[in-house]
């Protein structure tokens, strides 16, 4: 897609099946940044920005910022760490214009308990740790409704084989997301989405409660 499409001067996000040597050098060639998700495909990278992050010897050269989001009975912490001291990396120039390493601590709670998990990545950016966790959040938007559209539309099992008739449904399906997600964020008790199309299966009044939200 890198090939056909103009992204000079965007920033390209990509999980970590992406964070390759030849994606990094493709994005640059064209223009554009790259924020890439870091994982065990890349074990020595990751295992040394792993490791270089957990250093509490290296919290010095650290920037951090940290968000708080409590949405109905659930508080979410977010905090970026980020460094451009990027120099010690094996092989740093085989990744074209990388500038910064990065994690991300969430950290959930609900009144199911506590959640914890870091993510790793590098880029290309030479910009605040506020601006890398606004970017990897953004990512993580998009991520979310893949996975919605899989788990709760079912889209992954689907046997439709015409092209024509992929696209169409896929269309449809953001365009149901959208409804309920709109109709869903409106009212002053939260549900499911999957609570909410049940709903409207069961009641044709919900349902033009969801059509006329849009």
């Amino acid at each position: 897609m890198l090939e056909y499409i103009d992204i000079k001067g965007k920033t390209v996000t990509a999980d970590a099946m992406h964070c390759q040597k030849e994606t990094c050098h493709k994005i640059k060639e064209k223009g554009g940044d790259y924020v890439l998700g870091l994982k065990k495909n890349q074990r020595m990278l990751y295992e040394d920005v792993k490791l270089y992050m957990e250093e509490n010897t290296n919290e010095k050269e650290m920037e951090t910022y940290t968000a708080i989001n409590k949405n109905n009975g659930r508080t979410e912490k977010r905090t970026c760490r980020k460094t451009e001291n990027t120099g010690w990396i094996s092989g740093k120039n085989e990744w074209e214009g990388l500038c910064s390493i990065f994690s991300v601590e969430r950290r959930v709670v609900t009144k199911n308990g506590t959640s914890e998990k870091t993510s790793y990545y590098i880029t290309s950016l030479c910009t605040s740790a506020e601006k890398l966790l606004e970017t990897s959040r953004e990512h993580w938007k998009i991520e979310s409704m893949h996975w919605i559209l899989d788990v709760v539309f079912s889209e992954d099992s689907s046997a439709v084989l015409s092209e024509n008739s992929l696209k169409s449904l896929n269309i449809l399906r953001k365009f149901a997301l959208m409804a309920h997600k709109k109709y869903v964020l409106s009212q002053p008790r939260k549900k499911a989405y999957q609570t909410s199309m049940f709903d409207c299966l069961l009641n044709n009044n919900r349902l033009l409660d969801v059509l006329k939200n849009l």
